[in-house]
């Protein structure tokens, strides 16, 4: 029988359930712990307590708060309110603001995935179109994984907007800037070509 320690293994089967730390990567982050200095330990036991307790969901656009009220980027007056930027996740937030977006956000915790059994109405869905129907807005900009069910949540929004004159577009896919077409894998090549843009001189 493997010699082992109990709080350890309890600890790295914790830290393994993190995303993209194995139960090798937790063990190694387990015995770190272990052999670090009290104060640093009370550093990340703190600051574990206080993600809980200072996050919140936004109740305007469901991304995170710091405050219980709306968030930053919702209270935000310099930002422009005609467009909102649709994510899956409120990370993809973060991720959008790097580049360089200044509109609003709305988060859909999820995208439609018949076949987990994700419907429309089981992700923020319903709350957007409350939000496009109670204000000025004149774009709904996709940014969701390219993927079947990514797709499926763009085609759903886009048919429940037609109509409403609300410009509904999604983030260009292609190429990436530095790449050679030689790495470049069959469906991001076929996905260039078909939303390729006409050269202006």
């Amino acid at each position: 029988m493997a010699y082992t320690l109990k709080p350890i293994e309890r600890l790295a089967r914790e830290l393994s359930r993190l995303p993209g730390v194995g139960l090798k990567s937790a063990t190694r982050l387990a015995f770190h712990i272990v052999e670090a200095d009290d104060v640093s330990i009370d550093g990340l036991v703190a600051s574990l307590q206080d993600i809980k307790k200072e996050i919140f969901i936004c109740p305007v656009c469901f991304g995170y708060s710091i405050a219980d009220g709306e968030c930053d980027v919702c209270s935000d007056h310099t930002r422009y309110k005609g467009s909102i930027c649709v994510v899956q996740r409120p990370q993809d937030v973060f991720v959008m603001e790097r580049g360089g977006y200044n509109g609003l956000y709305h988060v859909l915790h999820g995208i439609v995935s018949p076949l987990d059994g994700v419907g429309p109405d089981d992700i923020k869905l319903k709350e957007l179109f409350e939000r496009i129907r109670d204000n000025d807005i004149n774009e709904i900009i996709i940014a969701l994984n390219p993927s079947v069910e990514g797709d499926a949540t763009t085609m759903f929004v886009a048919k429940s907007l037609t109509g409403t004159g609300v410009k509904v577009s999604r983030l260009a896919r292609g190429v990436p800037a530095g790449a050679s077409i030689d790495y470049v894998d069959d469906l991001t090549l076929s996905r260039a070509m078909e939303e390729r843009q006409v050269v202006v001189c």
